[in-house]
């Protein structure tokens, strides 16, 4: 079947209005990992498949705070009972009730005695520095804080005694009056340590301020019940059989707090709707060449325990993520974006996608004057980066190339306003035909197909070498003669690996041996390679023009050079198992200096990536430049070096720079 036929095909049996519904149910569901919720969640996506006549299996793991899956650290088994907070001095004021907000009660909080704990609260701004303690006794007390709550448990609770957290967030202004998810995710060994916590809106927390500003003292009493016990991860698998047993995953993670529509309760339900449209699809004749499995997970944790030692998962050629694909992007300001699989993992995957994507969103309204069409929702292909499941699977000692449809941004993100009401049941209805017809079609493309998708991969592919080219003249350009010789050296280096990857990209295709799409990738390919080296000729013609010579390779970049990095860790190192490996103080530096740049952590995650026995630090290093910009080379060599001390990497000299 061509490709714009089944789009068709799906388009009339899926059905909207069902994905919706499930995602309804599902947010009214308290999610988080490990805890009763979440398998209550699990029972009812369980349930909805038996009456739909399938069989889903489901996949039990121990989740204990210290069982280690592709070195992902399970959480702990937690479970908040009930659990209230009021503001008792200079005024009564109640600030939640966990049967009214579960969010209130920060996941991982501790219980206090059944007739709660009271307690001056004292604001110590971000709470997780020791700055923001000087001259503040916080112990027996409740702290007001804004930082990240483990950094801030940490240092209130644990090394201060204070008898609780509230926290809030001063970025979202936008939202006033929600109250913010939050986890303090102790191990196993922590769990004798933890206190109570609770996350408050930006509106009470500014109330509280208020009366302190005053000089009135703010008393609140609290009370939770909660405990921690040794739990389970629960996967839910549904596959359905092709010819082959090579699989295309779609996966959605089931977890988060109630409601949670959008994140991830959306994604879960469009999931169900999209086993059911498969179901029909094959009852009225359609068959399948690689088989599809759906996966329900608790994000991250249940995808590394599911490939963690599952025979099954060799089998996995391509994985689709689903997460956050509900919104309504009016209400919620958001984008639906693609994101694509890293270039150290070159595939059609993330171009066939965009493909049917561009083919989806097309329909629209009349331009004025009636001369094009304006599509009615937004929607952008982005880099890659990591936060959900599919940066496991595209992890290169797993090696699957994989995507993920994500809206962005999302002003009711992880708080409790993300109700079933920011849900759009046609943009589930859009990503839904979008994901399924790109897993069918990566299950039986049509050779026709193969070859029109091949051209549109070339189209594209000689754009993105086309920008960069641009970009390279344009930086240039620069007065700062040392910045515009940096610009033309990177401006090399990355139009050569831009040849790497996008001749990759068209490779990827090979898999289906087939004649003429062969002939097709290796004609893409050729005028690729061409392409480049001319671009590159014709930058170095005006760098000669304009005087302009690369730079030396400093100190630090030759002994780069001179480094070869081995992987000795199957899966991605989580900020998780940063904590377990690192000092407390090393550990603090990584978690500062990602907290300022956001990117630095998805590049280190792809250096990672690049590791093949074969490229020393410094090619690691340019390839992610190449990919991300720039960024400081000590900071890989740190933690290449802080890795290898810890066993995960090994570092060996490079044979080739000799």
């Amino acid at each position: 079947m061509r490709l714009w036929e089944l789009i068709n095909l799906i388009e009339k049996e899926i059905s909207a209005e069902n994905a919706k519904i499930h995602a309804s149910r599902i947010s009214s569901y308290h999610r988080i990992q490990a805890s009763p919720g979440f398998h209550e969640a699990a029972r009812y996506v369980y349930d909805q498949l038996v009456k739909l006549g399938l069989k889903p299996r489901v996949y039990k793991y121990v989740a204990d705070g210290k069982t280690e899956y592709l070195g992902w650290i399970s959480p702990v088994g937690w479970e908040i009972f009930d659990g209230e907070l009021w503001i008792i001095e200079p005024e009564r004021v109640c600030l939640g009730k966990f049967r009214d907000r579960p969010i209130l009660v920060i996941a991982h909080s501790g219980s206090t005695p059944e007739e709660g704990i009271e307690g001056e609260v004292i604001d110590v701004g971000g709470g997780e520095r020791v700055e923001d303690y000087r001259g503040r006794d916080v112990r027996g007390k409740f702290v007001l804080a804004c930082g990240d709550i483990f950094k801030v448990h940490l240092e209130a609770v644990v090394k201060r005694g204070a008898v609780g957290i509230l926290s809030y967030d001063p970025r979202r202004s936008e939202t006033p009056t929600a109250s913010i998810y939050r986890g303090i995710w102790p191990f196993a060994d922590e769990i004798d340590k933890i206190g109570v916590a609770f996350s408050i809106s930006l509106k009470d927390a500014e109330r509280i301020k208020q009366h302190i500003r005053e000089g009135k003292k703010v008393k609140v009493w609290g009370r939770v019940r909660s405990r921690f016990f040794k739990g389970e991860i629960e996967v839910i698998s549904l596959l359905m059989e092709g010819k082959t047993k090579e699989e295309v995953i779609l996966i959605a993670h089931l977890c988060h707090p109630m409601p949670g529509s959008n994140d991830n309760a959306s994604g879960s339900g469009l999931l169900i709707e999209l086993a059911r449209t498969i179901s029909e699809l094959i009852k009225k004749g359609f068959s399948l060449g690689k088989s599809v499995r759906f996966l329900w997970v608790p994000e991250m944790s249940g995808t590394a325990a599911y490939l963690h030692g599952n025979p099954e998962s060799k089998q996995i050629r391509f994985c689709i993520n689903l997460d956050m694909v509900g919104e309504n992007q009016e209400v919620c300001d958001s984008v639906l974006t693609l994101v694509r699989s890293p270039e150290s993992l070159p595939s059609y995957l993330p171009y066939l996608a965009g493909i049917i994507l561009d083919k989806v969103f097309s329909k629209g309204e009349r331009q004025f004057g009636d001369v094009d069409i304006l599509p009615l929702k937004r929607w952008k292909k982005t880099p890659y980066t990591i936060g959900s499941d599919h940066y496991i699977f595209a992890d290169s000692t797993i090696g699957v190339p994989s995507i993920a449809f994500i809206h962005w941004p999302d002003k009711f993100y992880h708080t409790s306003l993300d109700t079933p009401d920011k849900l759009d049941s046609e943009e589930l209805k859009r990503v839904g035909i979008a994901a399924l017809a790109t897993a069918l079609f990566l299950s039986k493309p049509e050779n026709e197909d193969l070859i029109w998708i091949s051209e549109k991969i070339v189209d594209e592919c000689l754009l993105e070498i086309m920008k960069s080219f641009e970009q390279t003249l344009e930086s240039m350009m620069m007065r700062d003669k040392d910045k515009a010789s940096k610009a033309f050296k990177e401006g090399i280096i990355r139009l050569n690996y831009m040849k790497e990857w996008k001749s990759g990209v068209l490779r990827s295709l090979l898999e289906f041996k087939n004649t003429q799409v062969e002939k097709a990738v290796n004609r893409g390919v050729r005028l690729i390679n061409s392409t480049v080296d001319r671009l590159i000729k014709r930058i170095k013609e005006i760098a000669e023009e304009m005087e302009i010579k690369i730079p030396e390779k400093s100190n630090l970049e030759a002994q780069a050079g001179k480094i070869c990095p081995f992987r000795k860790h199957k899966g991605p190192i989580s900020m998780r198992k940063l904590r377990k490996l690192l000092s407390e103080e090393e550990y603090e530096q990584y978690r500062l200096r990602f907290k300022a740049d956001k990117s630095l952590e998805v590049k280190l995650t792809e250096a990672l990536n690049f590791i093949d026995g074969a490229r020393s630090v410094l090619d690691i290093y340019y390839a992610v430049v190449s990919e991300y910009g720039d960024f400081d080379l000590r900071d890989l060599m740190k933690y290449f070096d802080d890795l290898r001390r810890k066993g995960i990497i090994e570092l060996r000299r490079n044979t080739n720079n000799e």
